[in-house]
């Protein structure tokens, strides 16, 4: 036997305070996915790309860059790219700051390198690579143990001067 349908109605809310959902859309593709054949035809339009045809596009593609980036021009003029594969090279920087200069210019960058290489899925990764420096000593008793271990007969003032502070 199937169950009885309530009868009451339910209860009226007033509007204030309720929550309304707006009904959701999808915006799903209704194209079938590209076939295996179609994407190897698309990865493999331009020639194969090694080093040297990197760093000729890369020196072509270097002035055509839009005015607005002429200062992030000079930076990427100093870099030199770094093939990893037939797809993909590195730009390595050795700091954040000059990957934060080079991320606006990344777009039209691979739009003109996409272009002279004929390569669409050219795509470039920012490596930075810290160099290790010598740190300053700025604690007054970090300087005394280091200029210690530099010339020990400094303790022998510490003797003979007891009143002095490290």
């Amino acid at each position: 036997m199937p169950p009885a349908e309530s009868t009451e109605s339910p209860k009226a809310e007033s509007a204030a305070g309720t929550i309304h959902r707006v009904g959701l859309t999808s915006l799903k593709s209704t194209r079938p996915a590209p076939t295996a054949e179609v994407l190897k035809r698309f990865h493999t339009k331009g020639s194969p790309l090694d080093q040297e045809g990197l760093e000729r596009a890369w020196t072509e593609m270097l002035p055509k860059l839009p005015e607005e980036l002429a200062k992030v021009r000079e930076k990427l003029s100093d870099l030199k790219p770094e093939l990893k594969d037939s797809d993909n090279f590195t730009l390595t920087v050795g700091n954040n700051f000059v990957e934060a200069e080079i991320r606006p210019a990344l777009l039209p960058m691979l739009e003109q390198l996409r272009n002279l290489t004929e390569r669409p899925l050219l795509n470039c990764h920012i490596e930075v690579v810290y160099e290790e420096k010598s740190a300053l000593v700025y604690a007054p008793r970090d300087k005394y143990d280091v200029m210690l271990r530099e010339n020990p007969t400094l303790d022998t003032f510490k003797v003979l001067f007891p009143d002095v502070d490290i």
